[in-house]
């Protein structure tokens, strides 16, 4: 495991790795085993900074609103720009890809371009331009946004920062902006370069993206059919990540553009948009839109003192068995919670044990039960209770990663 064989710096480069080559599958299941070792709330962030970037790029919505507020908790700690950027920069993805809220996820892009400018960080600038660009309604102070990108690109050109997933954001932003200000022959000239960069196949966001604005600039050119055909294409890898915004953006193009040249495609293109937006809303009711920072801290309070009685017992080095256990059924729950031990009841169906015994009771609901995932940490070695809460989580998401 990368874990045991990596110091815990060594680890953090690695996901870093993993993420600017596009390896996002491999970096998420790694970060998920590396974070319960790393005691440190830097490295913890470092962290997490890669698996929630890996979740988001896989579509793994459920896994990055896991761990988007312990991300939140540690970057509004230690007051880090670095990190606080790409606190910004994840809550905007997490309001349009979850919520479905454009203007709230704009309002933290904008804020986050505004503090990457104020702190230099020019190689985050991209980032941040090209998702203002995608999911804005209006289309607005184009000069402005252009000149920023020119920096941003300009910037990602340097040797000594010089990455190829620096250079694929950089050169998208830059072509989004092309593609919206009519400058059609420097789209040209810069789609051919990024057209060939060897890792521009690991992005299949962009990629996809860069077909989205061809498609856009031949449209333009009056080329409707090619257009067409450039936009169905992705239309295909937008479902299947659940796009639903850009995917629903490009239906409506599309049906401007059926006006023009096949009017017999309006009707299905307006089915269509009905099934995407249903679509849509159901991926928003899997997370509670109701819940607010106070019932999150109140849970995070209640963790914590359920800790310090474990604590004692572990400072007596008593035995006993640490259990987490999840269940995406109500009754299964409701069972789980009724059975007679010291516990916690958390959100998300999950609750946490510390049984005495030396191994599972054969009454435990899970023996009877269907649904319930489980996970047991053995006290082998010296760990704290925050840190068995955290062990325990990494091992119940590394399950449920691969039973899927």
């Amino acid at each position: 495991m990368l874990a045991h064989i990596m110091s815990n710096e060594e680890s953090i480069q690695h996901l870093v790795y993993l993420t600017r080559t596009g390896q996002f599958e491999h970096c998420l299941q790694q970060s998920i085993l590396v974070l319960p070792h790393l005691y440190t709330e830097q490295q913890q962030a470092a962290a997490l900074c890669e698996l929630i970037e890996a979740a988001f790029q896989l579509s793994k919505f459920q896994e990055a609103a896991y761990y988007l507020p312990l991300f939140e908790n540690i970057a509004d700690t230690l007051k880090d720009p670095a990190f606080f950027m790409r606190l910004l920069l994840y809550k905007g993805h997490f309001y349009i890809h979850i919520h479905g809220d454009a203007t709230t996820a704009l309002t933290y892009y904008e804020e986050g371009l505004s503090l990457a400018f104020e702190c230099k960080a020019y190689n985050n600038l991209a980032d941040f331009i090209k998702n203002i660009i995608r999911y804005r309604a209006k289309e607005e102070k184009e000069d402005k946004l252009l000149a920023i990108a020119e920096l941003a690109y300009i910037f990602s050109q340097r040797t000594e920062i010089q990455q190829e997933a620096s250079r694929i954001s950089a050169a998208m932003a830059l072509l989004e902006c092309y593609s919206l200000t009519g400058k059609v022959e420097q789209f040209e000239q810069l789609e051919k370069q990024v057209s060939v960069l060897p890792s521009l196949p690991n992005f299949p966001g962009e990629l996809t993206r860069l077909q989205v604005l061809r498609a856009r600039v031949l449209a333009k050119q009056g080329y409707y059919a090619q257009a067409f055909c450039l936009m169905k294409r992705a239309n295909l890898y937008y479902e299947k990540q659940q796009e639903y915004y850009l995917l629903l953006q490009q239906l409506s193009i599309q049906k401007q553009l059926s006006v023009k040249f096949m009017p017999e495609k309006i009707a299905a293109i307006d089915r269509k948009i009905e099934k995407i937006g249903k679509l849509a809303k159901q991926i928003s009711l899997h997370f509670d839109h109701s819940v607010k920072k106070e019932k999150v801290y109140s849970e995070e309070n209640a963790v914590c003192h359920f800790h310090q009685s474990i604590e004692e017992q572990l400072a007596d080095k008593e035995d006993f068995l640490y259990l987490l256990t999840f269940t995406e059924d109500a009754a299964c729950y409701q069972a789980l919670i009724d059975y007679p031990s010291s516990k916690l009841a958390l959100s998300g169906n999950r609750v946490l044990y510390v049984l005495k015994d030396s191994s599972i009771p054969a009454d435990f609901p899970a023996y009877k039960l269907p649904r319930i995932f489980l996970t047991v940490i053995h006290l082998s070695e010296a760990f704290s209770a925050m840190e068995l809460f955290h062990k325990a989580h990494a091992k119940m998401y590394y399950i449920l990663h691969n039973k899927k």
